[in-house]
C-alpha cells in the first residue's frame, strides 16, 4: 500500500515528467537538469522559509543558553519560556522539521527517476511506470535505445569503465572532467554555507585564558570534523561516483550547482526585502534622509555573517533584542550602551567582528 502511494503522489509524476522532458529535448542529461531546475523552482517557498526560520533561531539563540541557564533545574519551566520567545517572533520549531521532510520524499524520488534508465533491458518501448500519453509519445521517437551521450560522456557506462585503457587518453578526459567537476560541486555547497550563509555567533574566549583539555579536545575534533565535511567527504563521495553510472554523476553535479544557487537566490531576495524594510525604518523612526537610510542600509545588510542576524532583526521588529550576543566576548549590549544609537552599535559591533585584535580599541573610538 505504501509502495502505490509513493508511486501514484510522489515518484510517478516526477519520473513521467522526467521522461516528457526527454521526448522534448532528446539529451536525457539536459532533461535532468530540467527537472532538477523546476522541482527546486516549486520547491522555492519551503526553500525561503527554511532560511527565516534558521535566521530566526540563530538570532534567538543567546536568549535560548540563557534559559539552559535560568532553568537548568526546571525543565517545565524552561519550555515555557521558549515557546514564549518562539511565540514572540513568530517561529514553529516543528516548521523546520515539516519543511525537511516534504522536501527529502521529492529528492529521492527524483533520483530513482534517473536511476529508471540505467536499469538493465529497459528501452523507450517497455520503459515502466509510464502514463500511457507519455509512453505513446517516447515510442513515438522510434528510439529502441535511450540516446545518452552528453558532450563526450556516454551516461549510461561508468566512469571506471573508461580507464581500463589508460587514464589519460582523449577517450577518459571528459570522464576526468566530469570527476573533477563532481569533486569540485560537492565542496560547493558546505563552502557557501559556511562562508556566505552560515550567521552563528562564534563563542571565543577572554585573550589570555587558557583551554581546558576537554575545551582542546572539543576544538580539534570540530576542526577536524569541519575539514573532513569541506574535503574529505566530497573526495569520497566522488571516488565512490566511478563505478556508477555517469548520469549519477550528472545528476550530482546539476543537483549540487542548482540547490547552491538557489540557496544564493534566496539570500539575495531576503537581503533585498531587508534592505527595503531598513530604509523605511531609518527615515520613520530614526529620521534619516532617503540617501542617508540607502546608505545605512546598504551597510547592514553586508554586517559580518557572524551577526547579519541583528540587521534582520531590527528590519523586523523595529529594534534589536538579542542584545545578549556576544562577539569575541565583548556583548552587544554594552556596544549599544555605549554608543547609544542602534545603527552605530551594529556598524561598530561588525567592525569588531572582523577584527577580534583590536575589539576593544573599536568599540573605544
Amino acid at each position: 500500500m505504501i509502495s502505490n502511494i509513493w508511486n501514484l503522489l510522489i515518484y510517478g509524476p516526477i519520473h513521467n515528467l522526467l521522461t516528457y522532458l526527454y521526448v522534448l529535448s532528446g539529451s536525457l542529461g539536459l532533461s535532468t537538469f530540467t527537472l532538477i531546475v523546476i522541482i527546486r523552482i516549486l520547491m522555492w517557498p519551503m526553500v525561503a522559509k527554511q532560511y527565516r526560520d534558521t535566521k530566526k533561531v540563530r538570532a534567538i539563540q543567546p536568549r535560548l543558553d540563557e534559559l539552559k541557564e535560568k532553568f537548568k533545574n526546571d525543565p517545565t519551566g524552561m519550555a515555557k519560556a521558549q515557546q514564549e520567545i518562539y511565540k514572540e517572533i513568530n517561529y514553529n520549531p516543528l516548521g523546520c522539521f515539516t519543511n525537511f521532510l516534504i522536501q527529502i520524499p521529492i529528492l529521492i524520488a527524483l533520483y530513482q527517476s534517473v536511476l529508471a534508465f540505467t536499469k538493465s533491458g529497459v528501452t523507450p518501448a517497455n520503459m515502466p511506470g509510464l502514463y500511457p500519453y507519455v509512453a505513446q509519445q517516447l515510442q513515438a521517437t522510434g528510439q529502441t535505445a535511450f540516446s545518452t551521450d552528453l558532450l563526450g560522456l556516454h551516461l549510461l557506462t561508468t566512469p571506471g569503465s573508461s580507464f581500463t585503457h589508460g587514464i589519460f587518453t582523449l577517450t577518459t578526459l571528459p570522464y576526468l572532467i566530469l570527476l573533477i567537476l563532481l569533486g569540485l560541486s560537492n565542496i560547493l555547497p558546505t563552502w557557501v554555507s559556511t562562508k556566505i550563509m552560515n550567521t552563528q555567533v562564534p563563542k571565543l574566549k577572554k585573550p589570555g585564558t587558557e583551554k581546558s583539555d576537554t575545551e582542546a579536545m572539543q576544538e580539534a575534533f570540530t576542526s577536524s570534523l569541519n575539514a573532513s565535511t569541506l574535503f574529505v567527504m566530497p573526495i569520497m563521495i566522488t571516488l565512490s561516483m566511478v563505478p556508477l553510472p555517469t548520469i549519477v554523476s550528472v545528476y550530482m553535479i546539476a543537483q549540487n550547482i542548482v540547490s547552491t544557487s538557489q540557496q544564493l537566490l534566496v539570500k539575495y531576495f531576503h537581503d533585498k526585502e531587508l534592505r527595503k524594510k531598513l530604509t523605511i525604518l531609518l527615515t520613520s523612526q530614526y529620521k534619516k534622509s532617503e540617501a542617508e537610510a540607502k546608505e545605512a542600509a546598504e551597510k547592514l545588510i553586508k554586517l559580518s555573517p557572524a551577526i547579519n542576524f541583528l540587521a534582520d532583526e531590527l528590519g523586523q521588529f523595529g529594534k534589536v533584542k538579542t542584545i545578549a550576543t556576544k562577539i569575541h566576548d565583548i556583548p552587544f549590549e554594552r556596544v549599544l550602551k555605549r554608543k547609544n544609537d542602534v545603527v552605530v552599535a551594529l556598524l561598530t559591533f561588525d567592525s569588531m567582528a572582523r577584527d577580534p585584535e583590536n575589539a576593544e580599541n573599536i568599540l573605544n573610538n
